[in-house]
């Protein structure tokens, strides 16, 4: 009887932390008067950078680590800055990037083109 009661107190603790360990089901605008301060890198994001206002700033975690701010020039251009966790960092991780994403565009090429070697336009 006593194990089966700390076994569900157990469980539930394990619960309620991934619960909110999560990530939101939708982003949450987050509220900011002034700069506002990232917890997790301490960067700063002001209201304006030169002609550029902060439009938004949205949360995809919980613990609101993972943001996005968009800063927008009225009538021309929007930026976005992404800030997430890295996870596990080593030293080929760039270079690993970059495979990842260029992979599959010189496998469509060698497909369209029939050869494994990179052409450029003349």
């Amino acid at each position: 009887m006593r194990l089966t009661k700390l076994s569900i107190i157990v469980g539930l603790i394990l619960i309620y932390g991934l619960a909110n360990g999560q990530e939101r089901k939708s982003a949450k605008l987050i509220q900011s008067m002034g700069d506002y301060i990232h917890r997790s890198t301490a960067m700063l994001f002001p209201e304006q950078i030169e002609d550029y206002k902060r439009k938004s700033i949205y949360s995809f975690t919980k613990t609101e680590d993972n943001i996005d701010v968009t800063y927008e020039k009225p009538g021309s251009t929007s930026v976005a800055i992404n800030i997430y966790p890295a996870g596990y960092a080593n030293e080929g991780r760039l270079r690993n990037e970059y495979l990842k994403v260029f992979r599959p565009l010189q496998i469509k090429q060698i497909k369209l083109l029939g050869s494994n070697k990179i052409r450029f336009a003349e």
